[in-house]
């Protein structure tokens, strides 16, 4: 119309009806172009996902590999404890083949009621809550993007989380109730405390508690642990059982010394001797320690969410592929949104499960380094915004505006 005023001239009812068609085309075309990209998403987000899993699902069970953690390990353990047998056999051909339970006694406690079911049935059970276990910490995180739900079951530690029916999943979403829930002390200190006498390897989540000042929690845990522990010990055995279970942890250490994703094993594939390994792993944690404690009187709680899932991973001994299914957590909690950070996650089908060569033990540490450095950076900015919030409120506060309008007059 503009045009038309400068030039002297007044649109005609024939322009507006030879420009309706070429308005109808390219609205037609954005529509086409809307519904294919919503079929790609939809194929990769929702069918790809059943797809894989229904695949995998036939595939182990086609060659009895299904549940692999669960029916050597959990519900045998289960099964012993409901017998008044030690859930610890501590036999040397048991731990080389993964058989053996390294975990502690309230976990073997914890998988007794599964025993009173059939195995097949019992495991399939709990293959199910490991499946749905990372969709359920996605939905405690609040995230509401769709297509992360989709995405996280094609993610190689997922699957092999599932795979195995290994406890890594639950973990998972016990550490999302977690953060859910932070601002609770009892609830906080229930789910700190169940965790880690679930796996001991979760024992940063302990100093989480410290370095964020939550002490209330902090004492809570304390006097949960002092009760669950003891009482946990005894009901299976007694003193007898806590050798046995060190015997076991110790021997498993050294069966997998080098066959796994730790830090010490993966200096170990570099050429260091396993004592320099093992050192040089502690001095990793323990700058790690240092990170956290610094962090945490900074109260930058993203960061330090960061650094504990990183401080997890550093300083256990082992590390299977689906450890690194730990990761999201802060990936939830940081980027709720799929992004590249999330689409990095894919390199990991390159790593095996176990028993990784040098080259796969290098790619999985790049990788797993890379997203926590960039979780870092990314956290930091949110941290950093969140401090920035409150001042901004407070100078949007009525006698902030009063005192403004003073200064100015």
């Amino acid at each position: 119309m503009a045009a038309h005023l400068a030039s002297g001239s007044v649109p005609t009812p024939a322009d507006d009806t030879t420009r309706a068609p070429l308005r109808t085309v390219a609205s037609s075309a954005r529509g086409h172009r809307d519904r294919v990209h919503m079929a790609v998403e939809h194929a990769v987000f929702v069918v790809a996902p059943v797809v894989v899993t229904i695949f995998v699902l036939a595939t182990i069970w086609a060659h009895d590999g299904h549940g692999e953690d669960f029916n050597l390990q959990y519900w045998v353990t289960g099964w012993r404890v409901d017998h008044g047998l030690s859930p610890y056999a501590g036999l040397h051909q048991s731990l080389g083949g993964g058989l053996d339970f390294p975990y502690p006694a309230f976990t073997a406690l914890c998988f007794a009621p599964f025993a009173l079911i059939p195995r097949v049935l019992s495991s399939d059970l709990f293959t199910a809550l490991c499946i749905a276990a990372p969709l359920l910490s996605l939905r405690l995180l609040s995230v509401r993007d769709w297509r992360l739900y989709g995405f996280v079951l094609l993610l190689a530690p997922v699957v092999a989380g599932w795979q195995t029916s290994n406890l890594t999943l639950p973990l998972v979403l016990g550490v999302a109730a977690l953060w859910r829930l932070r601002d609770r002390p009892l609830a906080t200190a229930v789910l700190v405390a169940t965790l880690i006498s679930l796996k001991l390897f979760l024992w940063p989540l302990a100093l989480w508690l410290v370095v964020s000042r939550r002490w209330r929690a902090t004492v809570y845990v304390v006097a949960i642990g002092a009760v669950v522990t003891p009482v946990s010990w005894v009901a299976i055995g007694g003193l007898p059982q806590v050798h046995r279970f060190l015997h076991v942890i110790s021997s498993e250490t050294h069966a997998f010394s080098h066959s796994n994703y730790s830090v010490s094993a993966t200096l170990i594939q570099l050429g260091l001797g396993q004592g320099v390994a093992a050192v040089m792993a502690v001095i990793v944690s323990l700058a790690l320690v240092a990170a956290c404690i610094v962090v945490g009187r900074r109260r930058d709680e993203r960061v330090l969410l960061v650094l504990i899932v990183a401080l997890v991973l550093c300083a256990s001994p082992i590390v299977w592929s689906h450890y690194f299914a730990l990761l999201l957590v802060p990936l939830a909690v940081i980027r709720p949104r799929l992004g590249p950070i999330w689409i990095v996650l894919l390199v990991l089908w390159a790593c095996p499960l176990g028993f990784p060569t040098l080259a796969e033990s290098a790619v999985a540490a790049v990788t797993v380094c890379g997203v926590i450095t960039a979780l870092l950076v990314a956290a930091r900015r949110l941290d950093r915004a969140a401090i920035a919030v409150p001042s901004s409120a407070a100078f949007a506060s009525a006698p902030a505006r009063a005192l403004l309008r003073v200064g100015v007059r």
